[in-house]
C-alpha cells in the first residue's frame, strides 16, 4: 500500500500544519496520485455543479451501487481527531482548511488527507461514508454513478460536531462554514 507514502503527509500535517501548495483544491489533488490518496474508482474534480465557486469530485467512471469509490485509513489519508490535542499546528492555512474539511461521521471527528472536495446534496446524494472501525472507513456508492457525474453526500447524516471542535472554531472566529446542519447556509 502506497497511500501517501504510508503515512508521511498525516505525520507531517500533525508536525507543521496543511501544507502551502494546498490553497488551491485543484492544485492539491494534482500532487498526489489516485492510488496514494486511497481512491478505489477513477475520478477527478473540476467545477462544481452544486455551486461555480467551488471544486467538486467527479466520477471518471461508472461506480455502481454498493462499490467502495474511496477507502480512508487512519494515518495514511486521513487524519482522527478525539480532542483539541490531535490537531495540527494552528497557521492560518490549517485553521482554514479544517474549517472547510472536518466531517464527522459514526462519532469520529477527521479530517481527509487531502480533502476529497465532496459537496452536499439532501436532494439527490450518490454516495455515503461507512464505518468500520475507529480508525478506517470507506466511502460506497448508494446508487449507480454515472461517468462524469459528480459524486455528493448528504451533509445531514454528519450528526453533530463534538463540543470541543465548535469551541476550538469559536475560539478562532470560523464557525459560520462547518460542514455540519445547522452551522452553515447550506444545510
Amino acid at each position: 500500500m502506497d497511500m501517501i507514502k504510508s503515512g508521511r503527509l498525516c505525520k507531517e500535517i500533525l508536525e507543521t500544519g496543511i501544507p502551502p501548495s494546498w490553497t488551491s483544491g485543484l492544485k492539491m489533488q494534482s500532487l498526489y496520485t489516485l492510488e496514494e490518496k486511497g481512491y478505489k474508482k477513477k475520478v477527478t474534480w473540476k467545477q462544481s455543479s452544486i455551486s461555480e465557486d467551488m471544486i467538486g469530485i467527479f466520477a471518471d467512471e461508472p461506480i455502481y451501487k454498493g462499490e467502495v469509490w474511496r477507502h480512508y485509513y487512519h494515518m495514511e489519508n486521513i487524519i482522527v481527531f478525539k480532542d483539541t490535542s490531535d490537531l495540527p499546528p494552528l497557521t492560518p492555512l490549517t485553521v482554514e482548511y479544517l474549517e472547510k474539511h472536518v466531517f464527522q461521521a459514526h462519532n469520529v471527528c477527521a479530517v481527509l488527507i487531502p480533502g476529497d472536495s465532496i459537496n452536499h446534496s439532501s436532494a439527490d446524494p450518490n454516495t455515503m461514508s461507512v464505518l468500520i472501525s475507529d480508525t478506517e472507513m470507506l466511502g460506497i456508492a448508494i446508487r449507480d454513478i454515472a461517468e462524469g457525474e459528480e459524486l455528493v453526500i448528504d451533509y445531514n447524516d454528519f450528526g453533530k460536531p463534538p463540543s470541543w471542535f465548535v469551541d476550538f472554531l469559536q475560539e478562532h472566529n470560523e464557525i459560520n462554514v462547518l460542514n455540519f446542519k445547522g452551522y452553515n447556509d447550506f444545510v
